[in-house]
């Protein structure tokens, strides 16, 4: 469902492809963003339901310790291009994705019933992109210390491409004025996702790595 919203109204330039079960399971990858390009930006997605803080911690840590600090990319082995239908694996720096029982039921049923109003303006559609964003920064800010190692160089030139994507994403739905909504604001402010990547950033900056 999110990913239908993503590739017909959401986001005018990437497309969002679901993965295979292998990869859903193996790595943790429910689907990944190619530009309109044609290039694949080496973004993808772990979509994650679920109002409980430590489920998300547990999962930043895992990530965090496994890919992120250690320079390495994630890779989903079986994947087929839609357009060029090329099948092959991908390197794809990964993004966990939290939403709210709330956040799927109010999608699940707008969806159901065609509520195109609803789900073009849910607020969800911005916080997506403002979680992608706190674990974007977080990596920049780490790699941005490491200079002098080579190993997480590669990483850092991914991330990078993404953070490129993810500004012109941004403009297009225009989200640092609509986060002015004062719904929007508050929604953002009590999205427990949101939070918890934040504080999961602080706590990267605050600590020895």
């Amino acid at each position: 469902m999110v990913v239908d919203r993503m590739n017909k109204h959401w986001y005018k330039d990437c497309t969002t492809i679901m993965t295979a079960d292998f990869d859903d399971i193996a790595v943790g990858i429910d689907a990944v963003m190619k530009g309109r390009n044609g290039d694949y930006l080496g973004t993808s997605f772990d979509f994650t339901v679920s109002n409980k803080e430590k489920i998300l911690e547990e999962k930043l840590k895992n990530h965090w310790e496994k890919s992120v600090k250690e320079g390495k990319i994630p890779i989903v082995k079986y994947f087929e291009d839609p357009d060029t239908h090329k099948k092959g694996s991908l390197l794809v720096p990964k993004f966990i994705i939290g939403a709210s029982k709330r956040d799927v039921e109010e999608l699940a049923a707008a969806y159901l019933s065609d509520d195109i109003e609803t789900l073009e303006n849910h607020p969800f559609k911005y916080v997506l992109l403002l979680q992608i964003e706190e674990q974007l920064q977080t990596a920049l800010d780490y790699y941005a210390t490491q200079a002098d190692n080579a190993s997480v160089q590669f990483a850092k030139t991914n991330y990078e491409r993404i953070q490129t994507l993810l500004r012109i994403m941004k403009n297009q739905i225009h989200l640092d004025e609509n986060i002015q909504n004062h719904d929007l604001y508050e929604y953002s402010r009590s999205n427990i996702a949101l939070e918890t990547m934040r504080r999961f950033r602080i706590t990267k900056g605050n600590s020895p790595l």
